[in-house]
C-alpha cells in the first residue's frame, strides 16, 4: 500500500512506541514521512495496544489531536482511481463491455483513460475487452488524480499513458500498486516488461490472466 499513501490528505496522527514488540516504530516512521499530512508521536514503551502500560499519553496525544483546528485542504481537487489506460480508443463494439464493469472515459491529454471505482474491476473488464479485440495494448493502474473542469492528469495518467505504450500487443498489464491491491483476488500475474518513466525511473509491469476455475465450475449464470 506504500504507493497510496500520497492520497491521504486528511489530517494524520502516527502514534508508535518505541520498543513496540509486534510493530517495529520504523513502520510509523514510513507512514508519518509519505503521508502527506501526518505528526508522528513516539511513545515510550514496548506494549502494542493503547490501552496497556502507559496510556495516558497515548490518549493526550489523540484528544489534542481531534480538539485542534485542522486547515482544509484547498487547491485542486484530487481523487484516488483505478486507470484502465488503452493506446487507442475503442471500437463502439467495445463500449458496452465498458459499461457492464462501470468503466467510464475521462478526459486526459494522455490519450485514452477509463476511470474504475475498484482496480480489479478495471482488470477484469481489461481482460474481457482483450477477448474481443486481442490485438489491444492495456494496462491498469491506481493512483492519484488531478481533476480540474472535468479533466484529470498527474502522475497517475502519466505512469498509465507510459506503461500502455510500452506493453506487449494482446496482453493486459498492471503495475505493481495494482498488484498489490490484487493480493487474494486469484487473478493470474507473472512478471512482465521493466520500463523506464520520462523521469528516467524503471517501472515492473506484471502481465495478467484469469483466476485458474475449479474443476466442475460452469461460470457464473448468464443475465436473461
Amino acid at each position: 500500500m506504500r504507493g497510496l499513501c500520497p492520497a491521504v490528505h486528511a489530517p494524520s496522527l502516527v502514534l508508535h512506541r518505541r520498543d513496540d514488540v509486534l510493530v517495529p516504530s520504523a513502520n510509523g516512521r514510513y507512514l508519518a514521512e509519505h503521508l502527506p499530512h501526518a505528526r508522528y508521536v513516539e511513545l515510550e514503551g514496548a506494549d502494542h495496544p493503547p490501552w496497556v502500560g502507559d496510556d495516558e499519553r497515548f490518549f493526550d496525544e489523540v484528544e489534542r489531536f481531534l480538539g485542534s483546528d485542522h486547515p482544509a485542504p484547498s487547491g485542486t481537487t484530487r481523487l484516488l482511481q483505478a486507470l484502465l489506460a488503452a493506446d487507442r480508443a475503442l471500437d463502439a463494439s467495445l463500449l458496452g463491455t465498458m459499461e457492464r464493469f462501470r468503466g467510464r472515459p475521462v478526459a486526459s491529454r494522455d490519450g485514452t483513460i477509463y476511470a474504475f471505482d475498484g482496480a480489479i474491476r478495471a482488470v477484469e473488464c481489461a481482460l474481457a475487452l482483450m477477448d474481443q479485440q486481442p490485438a489491444l495494448r492495456l494496462t491498469v493502474h491506481a493512483g492519484e488524480l488531478d481533476i480540474i473542469a472535468g479533466n484529470i492528469s498527474g502522475p497517475a495518467a502519466d505512469i498509465g499513458a507510459v506503461a500502455v505504450r510500452e506493453s506487449p500487443a494482446g496482453q493486459v498489464t498492471v503495475t505493481s500498486v495494482v498488484k498489490d491491491l490484487a493480493l487474494g483476488s486469484g487473478l493470474g500475474l507473472a512478471d512482465g516488461p521493466t520500463i523506464r518513466l520520462p523521469n528516467g525511473e524503471p517501472l515492473r509491469l506484471f502481465l495478467t490472466t484469469r483466476p485458474a476455475r475449479p474443476a466442475g465450475f460452469l461460470g457464473p449464470a448468464q443475465d436473461n
